[in-house]
């Protein structure tokens, strides 16, 4: 997607733990079909996953700005979830790694944002924090107002600007 991203090596470890291996081989074409789909003024939408074995504190702060840094419209950082049936799911198991006696889904003690595995570079609770402040970053007031601005998508038109401002407004309010 930018020079910012491809040569980090936890980027491609994310996407290969992840099987998302394809991904990998053409990554730097990203920025190519980013730009396509900004020169039609498309508003973009990113969704984004933490707690893998190589995200840190560092990585999911970095992700944070590349998604403000490529202007997209909204931005969506969600904790892994490893749900039953899953390989993810049984390696953690498998590792002792599940939280919630592995039945988070039903556990008193569970709430929504809350990690419910312990990931190898940081805390439980560390991911979960810092899940919450990716979302407040990136819908902080500078970072609304910084990705505004982009002629070719958020401000292309006023059907543009009025969507990316009420959600943005919305989203805002509800990642305080």
């Amino acid at each position: 997607m930018s020079n910012y991203l491809s040569n980090l090596t936890w980027v491609a470890n994310n996407l290969k733990w992840f099987n998302k291996s394809p991904n990998i081989r053409d990554f730097n074409s990203y920025k190519n079909a980013m730009e396509i789909f900004r020169d039609f003024g498309f508003l973009t939408w990113a969704s984004f996953m933490t707690g893998s074995d190589f995200d840190n504190l560092d990585t999911i702060k970095k992700t944070v700005e590349f998604a403000i840094k490529n202007k997209f419209t909204l931005a969506f950082f969600h904790i892994l979830m490893p749900y039953p049936g899953t390989q993810i799911y049984e390696q953690f198991k498998k590792e002792n790694r599940l939280l919630y006696d592995g039945h988070w889904w039903n556990h008193p003690d569970y709430r929504y944002n809350q990690a419910t595995f312990k990931p190898k570079l940081m805390t439980a609770q560390q991911l979960s924090e810092a899940t919450i402040q990716a979302n407040k970053d990136f819908y902080s007031v500078s970072s609304i107002f910084n990705r505004m601005f982009d002629r070719k998508t958020n401000i292309r038109n006023l059907a543009s600007f009025l969507i990316y401002n009420r959600f943005n407004y919305v989203i805002r309010k509800t990642s305080i």
